[in-house]
Parts: structure tokens; C-alpha cells; sequence
């Protein structure tokens, strides 16, 4: 019986090898089907979220050009922001919203008043030019400081967006984006205000 019990159990034994090495090899295959899959949707998705500004512009029925006469922002804001310490949260949830920035703008920044969806560029429209209407317009003491323009980070070269923060810049409004994607925390949302606006 001893002889057989040797058998038996190298039998079982080598039964036991190839079944874990049967199953190591398919574990593997598994393995490299997963990552070659993950590695598919990652180029599916860098390809899908690539700014393709040919493609947005046709997308918001614009006409891309390359060329020179593309609108450029007159002014670009890069004063040195400063986060607002003791900056009240909002109680919209929504973070990427025009709501969020205004209860932002009136729970942390007493006596400004907001205007907002203000067509900037009425009175002085060139022909064949796009605009969009201004988000939020900031007004203290019944003089405009600031115009804000809450876009996605995909469409703020679009050229109505660029021809309007120019417009409001040839006005004297100083005129800055907050992208929907970011984080827009509190207190960099009230400290870029307070850069920008100069108060």
C-alpha cells in the first residue's frame, strides 16, 4: 500500500502542478487582455478629449482659421492671485456653475452687485463678429469692475468669447474666464476677483 500511496500522490502532485500551471497561464493571458483593453480606452479617451480647436469652432458653428486674423485677447490677467483666507463656502453644489461663482461673489464680497447675462458687445458690434453675453458683470459703487465668463476649458478660444472679454477690455472692464472642469475652490475663486479687480 505504501507503493501505491507514492503513486497516487505523485500523481496528484504533477495533476496539481499542471493545474496551477494551467491556471497561472490563463491568469496571465487574463492579464494582458485587461491592460491592452485599458490601454485602448486611454487612447480612446485622450483622443476624445484633445483640443482639436478646428473642431470645437465647427462644433459652436464657427469657421477655424489658423491664420494671423484668429482673434487674440488684448489683455491677458496675470496678476498675482492671492487665496482669500476665510472665504465662505457656497451652498450651490455645483462648483462649474454661474450660480456657484455669484453666491460665492455675494456671501464673500459685501456691497458688489451682479449683473449678469450682459450683452457687452451691443453698442459696439463690428459686422460679421461673434460675441457671447457676459456671464457675470461686477459693479461697485455703480461703476463696472469686472466681467467674468464661466466656460468649458474646451471652448474659451472660441471667437465669440475672445472678441467679448476684448470688447469689455476696450471698455475698460477687465474681463477673466473660470473654466467649469476646475476645482474653482472658494478661496482661489474670491482671491483672483479681488487680483483682478483691483479691491
Amino acid at each position: 500500500m505504501g507503493f501505491l500511496d507514492k503513486l497516487i500522490s505523485k500523481e496528484a502532485q504533477e495533476k496539481i502542478k499542471a493545474t496551477v500551471k494551467s491556471a497561472a497561464e490563463v491568469a496571465e493571458e487574463k492579464l494582458k487582455e485587461a491592460a491592452e483593453l485599458a490601454e485602448e480606452k486611454k487612447k480612446e479617451a485622450s483622443s476624445q478629449s484633445a483640443y482639436s480647436p478646428a473642431q470645437v469652432a465647427a462644433d459652436n458653428g464657427e469657421e477655424y482659421s489658423s491664420s494671423s486674423n484668429a482673434p487674440r485677447l488684448v489683455k491677458k490677467h496675470k496678476e498675482p492671485i492671492i487665496p482669500f483666507t476665510g472665504t465662505v463656502g457656497s451652498d450651490v453644489s455645483k462648483n462649474n456653475s454661474v450660480e456657484y461663482i455669484e453666491d460665492l461673489i455675494n456671501k464673500n464680497l459685501p456691497g458688489i452687485e451682479i449683473k449678469k447675462n450682459v450683452n457687452i458687445s451691443a453698442a459696439n458690434a463690428e459686422p460679421g463678429k461673434k460675441y457671447v453675453p457676459v456671464d457675470l458683470v461686477l459693479i461697485k459703487d455703480s461703476k463696472p469692475v469686472l466681467a467674468l465668463i464661466i466656460c468649458s476649458k474646451n471652448k474659451y478660444r472660441l471667437y465669440g468669447v475672445i472678441n467679448t472679454m476684448n470688447a469689455c477690455e476696450e471698455k475698460g472692464l477687465p474681463a477673466i474666464r473660470f473654466f467649469k472642469e476646475f476645482e474653482n475652490k472658494p478661496e482661489y475663486v474670491i482671491g483672483r476677483i479681488k487680483a483682478v479687480a483691483n479691491f
